[in-house]
Parts: C-alpha cells; sequence; structure tokens
C-alpha cells in the first residue's frame, strides 16, 4: 500500500490523476473522522484491538470502529459530479466548511503548500497528494478532472479556475454533498424484426442465387428469376450509391 501513495505522488504520467479517468484510490479508506488511510494498512491497525482511536487524531476519547470506516472512492465521485453539474451547492458548503480555496493557475503557483495530509503514522512517509479540482475552463468537457502537484505544472491550463482540497477535506465535503442521481438505466436492445432476419437469412440469399443463376444461364431471359433477383439488385444498387456518396465527401474534403 505504501507504494501506491507512491505512485499517486510521482510524475510519471500513467499515474497522472489528470490524464487518468478512473486513478486507483479504490485501496483508500475513510474513518468517520474524515481522515483517509490506505485500506489494508488501517486494518492491521485495528487488529491491535476491537476499539481504538484514529492513527491521526490518536484521540483515545474518541474510539473508532472498522466498520464504521468507508472506502474514499464515493466521496470523490461526489466532489466530481457536483464541480460539474451542480457548482452552486458545492461551492456553498465549501464556503461553511472554510475550504473554498479557489484561484487560477498563477495564484496557485504562488500560494500552494504541501498538504500536512499523510498516512505516515501507519503506512508510509509519502503524503497523500493534493487534489485541485478544475471548476471553470473554456472547455466544459475538463471542468471536475483532477490532479496533483506532481503534474501541476504540466498539464495545468492556465485560464482555468482550480479548487484545491487535501484528501481529508475531499472525505469531509463528500461525505455532507447529497448521494447524486442514479443514471437511468439504459433501454433494453429491442429485438430484431421478424421480417428483417427473413429477408437477410432467406429472401436475399435467394435473390442473390436467382440474381447469379438468371446471368449465368438464361442471360436475363428467365423471367420469374429475374423477378426472385429483384430484392439484390436493388440492396447493390442501394449499397453503390452510399459507397459513391462517401467518395464524393472525401474528394471534397481532399479539395
Amino acid at each position: 500500500m505504501a507504494q501506491l501513495v507512491a505512485n499517486l505522488v510521482n510524475n510519471d504520467p500513467l499515474r497522472c490523476l489528470a490524464g487518468c479517468d478512473k486513478p486507483n484510490f479504490d485501496s483508500l479508506t475513510v474513518t468517520k473522522c474524515n481522515h483517509v488511510f490506505c485500506q489494508v494498512d488501517l486494518e492491521q491497525w485495528f487488529k491491535q484491538k476491537a476499539v481504538t482511536h484514529c492513527p491521526d487524531c490518536r484521540d483515545e476519547t474518541k474510539p473508532i470502529k472498522q466498520d464504521e470506516c468507508t472506502p474514499f472512492t464515493p466521496f470523490l465521485e461526489r466532489i466530481v459530479y457536483y464541480a460539474k453539474h451542480q457548482p452552486q451547492i458545492l461551492e456553498k458548503l465549501l464556503i461553511s466548511e472554510k475550504v473554498n480555496r479557489v484561484g487560477t493557475y498563477k495564484l496557485k503557483l504562488e500560494s500552494r503548500t504541501k498538504s500536512d495530509e499523510a498516512c505516515c503514522s501507519i503506512c508510509t512517509t509519502f503524503p497523500l497528494p493534493q487534489l485541485y479540482f478544475i471548476m471553470k475552463d473554456e472547455n466544459p468537457a475538463q471542468v471536475g478532472r483532477y490532479m496533483h502537484d506532481g503534474c501541476w505544472e504540466t498539464t495545468a491550463n492556465k485560464n482555468a479556475i482550480y479548487l484545491d482540497l487535501s484528501m481529508h477535506e475531499v472525505a469531509k465535503v463528500g461525505r455532507q454533498l447529497p448521494e447524486p442521481p442514479k443514471p437511468p438505466p439504459e433501454p433494453p436492445p429491442k429485438p430484431t424484426s421478424p421480417l428483417k432476419l427473413f429477408f437477410f437469412l432467406i429472401i436475399l440469399p435467394m435473390s442473390v442465387w436467382a440474381l447469379g443463376m438468371n446471368s449465368r444461364l438464361y442471360r436475363n431471359k428467365n423471367s420469374f428469376l429475374f423477378v426472385l433477383s429483384l430484392p439484390a439488385l436493388l440492396t447493390f444498387k442501394i449499397l453503390s450509391l452510399i459507397l459513391l456518396g462517401i467518395k464524393k465527401v472525401l474528394t471534397d474534403k481532399k479539395a
């Protein structure tokens, strides 16, 4: 698990949060006091005794249990959803929690500081990454994406507005956001029409056979075979017109 966090904070482009739509945060877990740890290491911590305190708070007056811990990823997904679809709700909560650190690329470079959020108390000396969420951008598709310090200077859009949050703040704010609405289920695929099946499996093969037989044996003199071959003739004509249209479009583009 220490390697997981180490990979998140280095400059390896394969681990860059800005370039990965689904970074591996599934191995992180959150205590009820919103501190984030590697799941395996936190499980080892709880094996010491049934009830213990948070490794970060170390407040023995506020014991926590293992079943009170939750995955980190859902809280992150809520931040992303509200940044994209309902930023006013997110901004209102950020202001009430006094973590509404929104600014431009230039301001972030001048004022950012390393996060003090780390799970080094039980698993690693590497700090968990500070996350920078894109709140406004010329390209709407970029809103809601996020990156960490390791790739900030190479991927940040200088015209965008960013929000920076520690992992602890992501969990704290995400826990308070309403559950995002679930997307409507995709409609089941429509069954293929029996008429289409009958045409493609029986009529069209028979028509192609009739066209071939009429051309080879009777040289288009057998009226029965000619009528039977009409579906194939019409199909080939439609396909040739489609191909001519595609060629014309490609020619116009080159010109």
